[in-house]
């Protein structure tokens, strides 16, 4: 019983995002998040280049005690982010980091941030 309503909750918020991201303006920002071990993720970020995208970012980790262990951006074609991030508290889950990565990067463009579903 518990299963199914992890697995619908769990769907419900895959489809709000892709509503998200379907009806931003820019479809072209994407955040991917893997959880390499307990309290550490592989997080990308890919964006349109300009503003000041990787202050919002790194603001966004601190704000969720976040520390960046190594990190790779590039500017090119458009703004890039390739980093690995270690929580200080060992509760933080790629949901809590998903949400601030996409609040950060909307509140940059100007774009309505995600809001959690309940």
């Amino acid at each position: 019983m518990v299963c199914k309503v992890q697995k619908r909750v769990s769907l419900r918020r895959r489809l709000h995002i892709m509503r998200f991201f379907n009806n931003s303006s820019n479809n072209n920002e994407y955040v991917k998040i893997e959880k390499i071990r307990e309290g550490t993720f592989m997080v990308k970020v890919t964006c349109e280049k300009g503003g000041d995208k990787l202050v919002c970012i790194l603001e966004a980790f601190e704000e969720i005690c976040m520390n960046v262990e190594q990190a790779s951006v590039s500017c090119e074609n458009g703004f890039s982010m390739e980093a690995i991030i270690v929580a200080e508290d060992q509760n933080v889950d790629i949901r809590d980091v998903n949400q601030a990565l996409l609040k950060a990067i909307g509140k940059q463009s100007g774009e309505k941030a995600l809001e959690e579903v309940n």
